[in-house]
């Protein structure tokens, strides 16, 4: 039997601001708030967390994020990288938004890893440079074809500013065009993360995901209200 002093934690009614996942409910799709308890007090997500969480998303599909170790003279064209597909693609940094890279400003580039390996999913919640801890990252997640999938002009407008902003949500709206299913992010201090699908049925798939992968790391998992969650986190 799972240890229930270490669990995930699953909402489907959050829409506090104090998760500092912007405007919720979602405009559209559905929206999952995600924690977990644990014993250890360690900074970051707990390993057993991070390992079920990326067995859970790549069980639906790939997965695609900012990766440091992808290189920064790589073309806005996917290349393989290994098992992987590794891009850079050229934004402009703004004042208007929380920037990934604090205190510049202009023409930027943003590494991206797409990738359906849960080894390399683990370093979406690991990477300083891109730090889950300070709400810099998110995740893009798509059904497993062979190829990566494709940015077109919106995609790399929306991409990072509108996925950091607090209409991060809608951004899954305008993303269909690339294929994308769902959309994960970092709340507030790195301690949550919000996951918002394109349908009842993606999302069930996802928290199903999500729930058996935790029992394969000794994790209980529960879905919640929002009050529970909240009063489960405070114990934990």
């Amino acid at each position: 039997m799972p240890d229930e002093r270490e669990a995930i934690l699953i909402s489907n009614d959050a829409n506090g601001d104090h998760w500092q996942l912007g405007v919720l409910p979602p405009p559209r799709g559905d929206f999952a708030l995600i924690g977990w308890r644990t014993p250890a007090k360690d900074e970051g997500v707990p390993a057993a967390v991070v390992a079920a969480l990326a067995r859970g998303l790549v069980w639906y599909g790939r997965v695609t994020f900012p990766c440091s170790s992808v290189s920064m003279r790589s073309s806005s064209r996917w290349r393989r990288q290994g098992e992987d597909y590794s891009a850079c693609f050229g934004f402009t940094a703004g004042r208007g938004w929380r920037p990934l890279l604090p205190g510049r400003l202009g023409a930027i580039k943003l590494p991206l890893l797409s990738t359906v390996r849960e080894e390399a999913v683990r370093g979406l919640f690991d990477d300083a440079a891109y730090p889950w801890w300070l709400q810099g990252q998110f995740a893009l997640i798509s059904p497993p074809e062979a190829a990566p999938p494709k940015l077109g002009s919106t995609s790399t407008r929306l991409l990072p500013a509108g996925l950091l902003g607090d209409e991060w949500t809608s951004c899954l709206n305008d993303l269909t065009e690339s294929g994308f299913d769902a959309l994960l992010r970092p709340g507030v201090d790195g301690d949550v993360a919000g996951l918002v699908a394109r349908s009842s049925d993606i999302h069930r798939q996802l928290i199903g995901n999500i729930r058996r992968a935790a029992g394969d790391f000794g994790l209980a998992c529960h879905v919640v209200p929002e009050d529970v969650f909240m009063e489960r986190l405070a114990t934990g």
